[in-house]
């Protein structure tokens, strides 16, 4: 391994990525020095990319993207001590302050002092070979878990949050998925662990649908021409990862009495939603911001253990020197899986 120099595509603006070599840090007493592996592209990534901006995160220097990452532990710092050189690990790129109210309770992703990689102003992410991040914001992954397996572990944790706090893990449920994107085919997968739930996907795409038909097996699929009723049988539990008016209101008339509705996308704006309907069913509207470290750590025991798979939901084949490339052919369509992987 070649440590004298460390290859890091850098955002300019968008539309403005560059391949430099950059000084490699020292690790901290209590970090590690990660040379990473693999890092996934994310949503937030192609925004930075085509828009220079996501929501109030604005692109104003440079900066290194991407978070969803893996990589080998290749030094440590003289205070680490349950991860050793030579350990493979999944990166958790959320870093709380620990000391406000939400952190000491665990609820690091409502930390209003938080920090995350690859995110504007000044966090420097993983789509670069070496990177020093705290020991204590990485976990191990066992040696038959690929590197781009150890990847999909954050988005996936978004996606376990949300189950978490609505529901879907145990008892027999209807539910329903608004967008069949990278996030809800992780929400079908998880959701699948427990064989007793009935698995809607609703989406404007029917390729997407498709895919998702075909790699969440026994899954239901509706195409949405409007935002009415479609299911023949009325949801108890959505989840909607579309961020849109049209993706809300679809669960909320599709929603049986006393259900409850987990709203994971991002909106570019505010939402004109039928509030009559949420009040006339007492739908509970619940919301779900990224991961906790808990949740980080629990979805990567279910890969470690084999219970969760990510078969068929990734591309991979692609070098960091090949990234601008890559948002390129993903603007125009190319892709079929909702997830591409750089390896580094």
């Amino acid at each position: 391994m070649d440590k004298t120099t460390n290859k890091a595509q850098i955002l300019y603006k968008k539309e403005d990525l560059r391949l430099k070599d950059c000084e490699i840090a020292e690790p901290g007493e209590t970090d590690v020095l990660i040379n990473i592996k693999a890092c996934g592209i994310c949503k937030s990534d192609m925004d930075y990319y085509y828009d220079g901006r996501v929501a109030d995160f604005i692109v104003e220097k440079p900066i290194v993207i991407g978070h969803e990452a893996s990589g080998v532990i290749v030094e440590k710092g003289r205070k680490v001590n349950d991860i050793q050189v030579g350990d493979r690990v999944s990166i958790i790129p959320l870093i709380g302050c620990s000391r406000c109210k939400f952190c000491k309770k665990g609820q690091q992703n409502l930390c209003i002092n938080r920090k995350f990689l690859g995110c504007p102003p000044d966090t420097q992410g993983c789509f670069q070979q070496f990177l020093v991040h705290p020991a204590s914001l990485v976990v191990k992954v066992s040696d038959n878990v690929s590197f781009e397996e150890a990847a999909m572990i954050e988005p996936s944790a978004i996606a376990y949050n949300a189950i978490k706090k609505i529901g879907g893990l145990k008892g027999s449920h209807n539910i329903g998925i608004i967008g069949a994107g990278n996030i809800g085919l992780l929400l079908g997968k998880i959701l699948s662990t427990n064989g007793s739930n009935n698995i809607n996907f609703f989406d404007i795409s029917q390729n997407k649908l498709d895919f998702a038909r075909n790699v969440i097996k026994g899954s239901k699929t509706y195409l949405v021409k409007k935002d009415s009723r479609i299911s023949p049988d009325y949801l108890d539990i959505a989840f909607d990862v579309s961020g849109s008016s049209e993706g809300i209101n679809i669960a909320i008339e599709n929603m049986d009495f006393g259900g409850k509705i987990g709203l994971i996308g991002w909106s570019l704006g505010n939402r004109d939603t039928n509030l009559n309907n949420v009040v006339l069913k007492e739908i509970a509207l619940i919301g779900s911001s990224n991961f906790k470290i808990k949740d980080f750590k629990e979805v990567a025991n279910l890969v470690n253990t084999k219970k969760l798979d990510f078969k068929g939901l990734y591309k991979t084949g692609f070098g960091i020197e090949d990234i601008a490339d890559v948002f390129e052919d993903i603007r125009n369509g190319k892709f079929e899986e909702p997830k591409i992987i750089i390896t580094l």
